[in-house]
């Protein structure tokens, strides 16, 4: 089950027409042709996407996907959980 729709979502920045929700809109544009389907930091680089949810969740998997377009590819990246704990995405 999808949980990710049901949290609140910030970021540390989003272009004008790329919000944070975005990122969980339930679309996947493989083509790069509707960037408002996906968030697009403005930072460029080391921007911050947060998830947070009402009452504690057990995540047993994270999908993340990328966005097609080459200019803007996650090269890598780290989840924090409540916990303290990391994992982190290359």
């Amino acid at each position: 089950t999808n949980i990710a729709p049901q949290a609140k979502i910030t970021s540390t920045s989003a272009e004008p027409d790329s919000p944070a929700a975005a990122a969980v809109d339930g679309t996947i544009d493989r083509e790069a042709k509707k960037p408002a389907h996906e968030w697009i930091s403005q930072e460029g680089g080391g921007g911050m996407i947060k998830f947070e949810w009402q009452e504690p969740r057990n995540i047993h998997a994270i999908r993340v996907y990328d966005s097609p377009a080459a200019d803007r590819w996650t090269q890598e990246g780290f989840f924090t959980f409540s916990d303290g704990s990391m994992e982190w995405m290359y």
